[in-house]
């Protein structure tokens, strides 16, 4: 109406609350045919652009800056503060300096695993992380999976077995990058179950996917985290105070899209969690 009434363009941005959508519109005087230059144009054209997609990318940015900061400041605190006591005193002291420049240590190895995990992540996202596919048995996969983790999972007390057989047909992944979402899915298993636990990797083959799965018997997710658990810098501990960036579920999401598969979770709190991933077999990539 005041585009109408003015004879002027106009813009204006509106959001949609029913569908969550955010549209820019335009409204330009569209006079009609044959009418006066002075008269009013009586109609208007209305030009609308879909702006969500641009809207979600800048939040996410901002989130991820936000919460990069956020990550960083901590490991860096830590690493001031050992400086700082070291420059007061404590490197006269054998045992304080051994101790401090520890944590200078731990801290800058922090700061490494972060900034190593958003460089990957930025890859998968931009397709610049190039994969090398290969067939692959499923069942060495798994094997080197727990290969990997033996020991740590023996000084856990927990038991970690792979339980996929051998008859399923060969997979056409990234063995490298298939390893890396074993690797965040069974570390993150041994980090929430107590001793004595145990933790399986099984597979099977339905629809010419072949499906992997790291279940346990540790602490669970809480229910209101589970749709959660794979976005960035997400920590199911609200004071942030367990080890990892909160990147490596959303660094395997990304890994398994790339191969064409899925990637979810089941969880019963007190009882453990299950994770599974689908890749396709080598007789579908081949067709």
């Amino acid at each position: 109406v005041g585009t109408i009434e003015g004879g002027q363009a106009t813009t204006a941005e509106i959001e949609l609350f029913d569908n969550q959508r955010t549209l820019m519109a335009l409204a330009t005087p569209f006079p009609r045919p044959g009418a006066q230059p002075e008269s009013q144009p009586g109609r208007a054209l209305l030009l609308l652009t879909d702006l969500t997609d641009i809207r979600r990318l800048d939040t996410t940015r901002r989130e991820f800056v936000s919460n990069a900061s956020h990550e960083l400041r901590t490991p860096l605190a830590g690493i001031r503060a050992s400086a700082e006591t070291l420059e007061r005193g404590a490197v006269d002291d054998p045992q304080g300096r051994a101790k401090f420049l520890q944590m200078i240590s731990e801290d800058v190895d922090r700061m490494d695993g972060l900034i190593g995990d958003m460089l990957e992540l930025s890859r998968l996202e931009t397709g610049e992380s190039s994969l090398e596919f290969e067939n692959v048995e499923p069942k060495a996969l798994a094997e080197s999976a727990v290969g990997r983790f033996a020991a740590i999972a023996l000084e856990s007390s927990l038991e970690l077995q792979s339980i996929v057989s051998g008859d399923l047909p060969m997979v056409f992944v990234d063995s490298e990058k298939i390893g890396h979402v074993f690797s965040n899915l069974i570390s993150n298993a041994i980090k929430w179950t107590p001793p004595g636990g145990k933790i399986t990797i099984n597979s099977w083959e339905d629809d010419a996917m072949v499906w992997f799965s790291v279940s346990d018997t540790g602490q669970g997710i809480e229910p209101e985290h589970l749709p959660h658990i794979f976005e960035r810098f997400f920590k199911t501990d609200a004071a942030r105070s367990q080890s990892g960036t909160g990147l490596g579920l959303s660094i395997a999401r990304h890994i398994i899209d790339a191969h064409n598969g899925a990637i979810s979770a089941t969880s019963t709190s007190g009882e453990g969690s299950e994770f599974t991933f689908t890749v396709p077999a080598a007789s579908l990539a081949a067709s």
